[in-house]
């Protein structure tokens, strides 16, 4: 089932089938072939040197001469920025009728969408152009639609509609020890935590919240073609105007390895303050350093690099539970919550806690 809008054209569909099949292979096939070499020369170096590489730096000396590898990683950074091109192309001619049928839904419920266009945005979001998008998640109305074709393409199509995060708020949401009558969502992005969690909670009042306006129309619109009642709001994680002890139940998908140091400590200082006593605070990311092989860090490096995730090391490399603790939550604990493939990418960890 197709949950993102057709491009306009046939070529362009097929085009972006094209750089779907060429990130799905330098992902899997061409990645697992580097692996083995890795590992061959591992043996080598343990030889040698009595153990194994370290770190990340030292992993990359034995692979700087291995030209598949280069090979991948220029295919891994052209097929991003195809795709993101590509999609865009593909809607232009259809614009008209798709900020059409934004508008349309912005008017109709269940559901609202409160939009903020005066927003003064932290100097972490500007000019980052997050995950190699041009104009980050704000760049215009279409925004919301480019992202969701281009998460179908950089998940191979296994996430379409959600099933991840559906599947990861279903584990959150089984760690609150209270009702949940109020939940929020932070970084909701196009609503695709946010659903899954009124789905789950249908009597509860749930809202997400972003800073980017065109991912919150979008989301809206997906929560009305499918007669969800949720909230959208265009705030600041780390600001967020609800009073004291006001939610049960915070998640954030993601939006944490995007954040500066400063930021996590005031969204976690926030989200303190908008929790009732007992209230669960669940942040769902990427595997931090301690959790991963220095093979496994050495392939992040690049997307830090080379796909704009500027504060992905501060997240990976910082002791979050320990920020957590330090920022007044009890009972903190940290699990694998996620894992496709037992030690490869798209791993998803929870870091928990609870006011």
């Amino acid at each position: 089932m197709v949950y993102y809008a057709s491009p306009a054209s046939i070529d362009d569909a097929n085009y972006v089938d094209f750089v779907e099949a060429i990130k799905k292979y330098t992902m899997r096939t061409m990645e697992r072939e580097v692996h083995a070499v890795y590992l061959s020369r591992e043996q080598e170096f343990e030889k040698e040197h009595g153990r194994k590489p370290k770190d990340h730096e030292e992993v990359a000396s034995l692979l700087k001469d291995f030209l598949p590898n280069t090979i991948r990683e220029f295919l891994d950074r052209w097929s991003q920025e195809a795709m993101w091109d590509r999609i865009r192309e593909g809607y232009e001619p259809i614009e008209g009728s798709l900020l059409e049928e934004l508008n349309t839904k912005l008017g109709q419920g269940p559901g609202k969408v409160e939009l903020e266009p005066s927003l003064k945005y932290p100097d972490y979001y500007l000019n980052k152009d997050f995950h190699m998008m041009p104009g980050n998640y704000d760049r215009d109305d279409i925004t919301g639609y480019v992202y969701d074709y281009g998460v179908k393409v950089y998940y191979f199509g296994v996430n379409d509609d959600g099933a991840t995060q559906k599947l990861l708020v279903d584990k959150a949401l089984s760690h609150c020890k209270r009702d949940v009558e109020r939940a929020l969502d932070i970084g909701c992005g196009i609503g695709q935590d946010t659903l899954p969690i009124k789905m789950l909670r249908p009597e509860a009042e749930v809202i997400g919240l972003d800073l980017a306006g065109p991912m919150l129309k979008y989301a809206h619109k997906r929560a009305v073609e499918k007669n969800i009642d949720v909230t959208f709001v265009q705030r600041l994680a780390e600001d967020t105007g609800y009073p004291d002890n006001h939610f049960d139940f915070i998640f954030a998908f993601q939006i944490f390895h995007e954040l500066s140091l400063q930021g996590m400590k005031e969204v976690i200082a926030e989200c303190l303050r908008i929790l009732r006593p007992d209230g669960l605070f669940v942040i769902a990311d990427i595997p931090r350093t301690e959790n991963i092989t220095p093979y496994r860090r050495w392939l992040r490096e690049w997307q830090v690099h080379h796909n704009n995730e500027p504060f992905m090391t501060t997240y990976t490399d910082n002791d979050i539970p320990a920020l957590l603790k330090d920022g007044g939550f009890r009972n903190v604990k940290e699990e694998l919550a996620f894992e496709p493939v037992p030690g490869g990418a798209f791993q998803i960890y929870f870091q928990i806690g609870e006011k």
